[in-house]
This record gives C-alpha cells, structure tokens and sequence, in this order.
C-alpha cells in the first residue's frame, strides 16, 4: 500500500531551459552540487542547475531542502485516521515500549497530500516512510476549535509543489498559508453541489447526477448537517428531489415568463466560502443572452452567460430580476483527474450553458407530494444596475431557501 501510494505521487512536472525555448517533463531526485538528477522516464540523468529556467532552479533547491529535512527527521511509521479533501488525516506511531510491541497510533496528527484520496481509507498503515514537509493546514473538526496541523507528501517533489502554490494561492497573506481541511460528516465525501428548497417539510431539489449511485446523502445548512433521502427523480430535466428535516420556506422562483433567443439574461453563479460550510459573501453576476429557448423534451435552455468553473449552481434571471432558470454544477472533489475526465459529456454544446426553466421546475415540482407550486419571484430589480455591495442582498433574498451544498458519499 505505501509503495503504491509513493509511485502516485512521483508525478513528473515540466521543466523549462533557461532561455525558455525547451521544455521537457521529468521527475526530481535531488541536487548534487551545481547539477540536478531527474528522471525522464528511463535511468536518471544530471543535468547543470544552471542550464533550466530561474524558476526551476529555485524549485530544485526548495526540493532538496525539504528532503534534507526529511531525511533529518527519519522514517516515520503512520495509520489514516481519516479521508477528507486532498489527502489523509493521520496520526504518527509512538516509540514502542519493545522491538515485539505492536504500534500505538496515537501521536501527532498531520495532513497528508494526495491527489487522489480513492487510494487509501480509514485504517490503512505505514511503515518507515520519509515524510516531506508541504506546509501547514488549519484543521476544522466537527466538534472543537479548529487547530493548525503540518502538511507532508511522500515525495519532495509533491511537498514542494504542494508549497509552492499553496503560497502562490495567498498572494502574500499570511493567514492562506494554512489551507482549511474539513473533517467530513459523512464517511468519504465524493460530490458536493447545490440544493433548492422546494417544500416545507424539507423537500430539497437538486442535481439528477448527485443523486446517482450515493451510498449516502447529507443536505448542509447553516452550519449543520441534515441525513436526507432521495423520494423521486427526473434524469431528462436533471432534477432529483432529497427529503431530510429543513424547516425552510420554499424558493420564491416560479416564472411562467416564455424565454425568447437572443434575450438578455444574468447568471447569479453561487460559490463555497473557504471553509465549504457556508455559501460566501456575495455571488458572482455575470452578463449573456438566451443562445436556445427551452425545449418541450428536456425543459432546458442555453445561455452564453459565464459561470465560474467551482460553483455549486445557482439562478439565471431576467433583466428586472425574475428568476428564469436554475443550474445545478455537482463538483466531484475526492476522485483523480483522471475520473474527472471520464466523466460523461455535459448536454449544453461547449461554450455555453445550460439552465433549467422555472416553469419546466414547476411542472414537474406539481407531480411531487408536498412540494407544491413554486411562488412568483418578486423581482423589481435593475440587474444592470447591480453592483458587488448589492450582490451581497440579491444573495440573501434568495439564500434563505437553499440547501448550501449536499454531500455524496
């Protein structure tokens, strides 16, 4: 296991010549005075500091320090306490009392980077392994204070990386140093995404893909978690209805208004603060044009409005702010990029994207016990006129009625 894990994680990175026309991809051994040893793929082979780009040499220097240090240290033995975004909450094996003891896991908890969590589970141990420091993490349990922990890779070359844009990330802010890491409420969390209260007795619609294949659900809100279930489904409108105990009033976003090709309209994309456990400040607004009306098969409609690659979903709405549409973007964040990639094609034509109608919701929301008809949005609102202050309201007004985000496991 810890032989597979290390080969994961000898990833090779590009590495450019000093007048920047070559580049080439390679792993990192170490330095040997003024040359580095890198592996291209066959026997490793030294190559002049000097010769490779400023960058690049900085790189190969912060490797060699971190597995000096590394090395210093000594191997370490460690068991997964727990899987969580990014890698492994562990703990480090004590001294053994004897040669013929069994380890104690009960040491120094640290964050452990990995780029693909599937890997590994809760349990799995690890002999004499050298520990490569990538920073710090602020860990954020479900019950306490949150508290600062190391981060370390298995390679110097992932901890240095790990570093190097951790710092890159914070532009210079001291406090983003040390990367939030969630313990998770359920036992491995694959999927987050976007939820719409849709009744009062805790009937939550959301993402048709979130809802496939979950071993368990949990709708997050306001700082707690709630179990849910899934009660129906449609996978051609993309919808799924979750019922769990949320006491909310249902969204205010029932629209009977035909979409025209070519009408203005604006995505109200939502995002995740950086803790993951609330929505933040303010959403982003973003301009476009209806690219193709709705259709009667699927009750989807383009736009060319931009939404921002990590958000959750959110609202497309007219110029006077009534709400036309929802989107749903499930974001899988415990998979490798490699499962990332695999993952079937969206339906919208690219560039574009793809809205599910208020009044498709309605319809199918009217089949569904307990949901009820959705309320008229209120609207009133010159969305050209809305500024990043007044983002933060146009949030609220609709915050009230969403589900943050629900976790997949």
């Amino acid at each position: 296991m810890a032989l597979l894990l290390a080969a994961t994680f000898a990833a090779a990175r590009e590495w450019r010549s000093s007048d920047g026309k070559r580049t080439f991809e390679a792993s990192f051994i170490r330095v040997e005075g003024e040359k580095v040893l890198l592996q291209t793929g066959g026997s490793p082979a030294a190559y002049p500091l000097a010769a490779f780009a400023e960058k690049d040499q900085q790189f190969a220097k912060n490797a060699q320090f971190i597995a000096d240090a590394a090395v210093k240290w000594g191997p370490q033995s460690f068991e997964i306490s727990q899987v969580v975004d990014g890698g492994y909450i562990c703990r480090l094996a004590l001294a053994p009392s004897s040669k013929s003891a069994p380890p104690i896991f009960t040491g120094e908890m640290f964050f452990l980077v990995t780029a693909d969590t599937s890997k590994g589970q809760q349990g799995d141990q690890f002999k004499d392994q050298l520990l490569h420091g990538a920073g710090g993490r602020t860990y954020h349990p479900l019950k306490g204070e949150p508290s600062p922990i190391r981060a370390f890779a298995l390679s110097a070359e992932e901890a240095t990386q790990v570093w190097t844009e951790t710092v890159a990330q914070s532009n210079g802010d001291a406090a983003k140093q040390s990367p939030p890491v969630m313990e998770p409420e359920i036992e491995f969390i694959t999927t987050r995404g976007m939820g719409i209260v849709v009744g009062k007795g805790g009937l939550v619609a959301i993402d048709a893909a979130l809802a496939k294949d979950a071993k368990s659900l949990v709708v997050h809100h306001d700082g707690e978690h709630h179990p849910a279930s899934i009660i129906t489904g449609d996978d051609a409108l993309g919808v799924a209805v979750a019922s769990c105990k949320l006491p909310l009033e249902p969204a205010r976003i029932g629209s009977k208004k035909p979409l025209a090709l070519g009408q203005s309209v604006f995505a109200v994309s939502l995002e995740l603060n950086s803790t993951r456990r609330a929505l933040a400040s303010r959403p982003a607004v973003t301009r476009g044009i209806v690219s193709r009306p709705a259709g009667t098969r699927d009750g989807a409609f383009q736009h060319d409005a931009t939404v921002p690659p990590d958000s959750p979903g959110g609202f497309i709405l007219g110029e006077k702010g009534d709400v036309l549409g929802v989107f749903f973007k499930s974001i899988i964040t415990s998979r490798s990029l490699t499962a990332k990639r695999e993952l079937p094609a969206p339906r919208e034509v690219e560039g574009l994207g793809s809205s599910i109608s208020t009044a498709s919701l309605s319809v199918f929301l009217d089949k569904v016990p307990g949901a009820g008809a959705l309320r008229t949005s209120s609207g009133g609102s010159d969305m050209e006129k809305v500024t990043k202050d007044e983002a933060r309201s146009l949030q609220a007004s609709l915050g009230p009625a969403l589900a943050p985000w629900i976790a997949k496991g």
